[in-house]
């Protein structure tokens, strides 16, 4: 049985990249390798060029460093595999860059992986709940069925907490990115 989630989260993640491949792949069909050309220069001209393009296409520092703010905390949501839902979702309610968010999204997942413990046993201490990490992984080994009933409710205040925290989160990150993206846009600008 394949569920609705699965298929969206495939859709999303296929409709990202076939963007990044029009906007980066298609139109380098004209450029043409020159025989004194380093490989530096075909670095830069094929992949460092077409990608930084794409981020900053009709896009000011502002709008760059939110759509990276809104894709770190929507890449550490406590619950593996929802983090490009909750991205995209981004995306929608706030304008975002998709190609932007969705990136850092991805590069995350490593992190987001490592965060999810942290997130739960946060989540317990917030709600005053006793609960052992080492409990839930023991009773995954016995019932799934029994692990779920614990986990669930501590995946719960994990996402309950990390909600709390996102606004703020969101916030430090944008006064922290945007100095580095303005720095690197307008570096940009002079060798144009």
């Amino acid at each position: 049985m394949v569920c609705l989630s699965c298929i969206v989260r495939k859709l999303v993640q296929y409709s990202a990249i076939m963007y990044i491949f029009l906007k980066l792949v298609y139109p380098m069909q004209h450029i043409r390798i020159q025989n004194d050309m380093t490989i530096r220069d075909i670095f830069d001209q094929r992949i460092k060029e077409p990608i930084v393009n794409v981020f900053t296409q009709g896009l000011t520092p502002e709008t760059l460093t939110i759509s990276f703010s809104f894709g770190i905390v929507g890449g550490l949501f406590p619950i593996p595999g929802v983090t490009t839902i909750v991205c995209q979702i981004f995306v929608m309610l706030f304008t975002l860059n998709l190609p932007a968010c969705q990136i850092v999204n991805v590069l995350l997942t490593p992190v987001q992986l490592m965060m999810m413990v942290p997130f739960i046993q946060l989540g317990n201490y917030a709600f005053g709940v006793d609960e052992d990490i080492g409990k839930v992984v023991s009773l995954f080994q016995e019932s799934i069925t029994g692990a779920l009933s614990v986990a669930g409710m501590s995946i719960v205040r994990a996402v309950l907490v990390w909600a709390l925290l996102a606004p703020f989160a969101i916030g430090g990150l944008r006064l922290l990115l945007l100095p580095v993206v303005r720095l690197l846009v307008s570096k940009k600008k002079t060798r144009e």
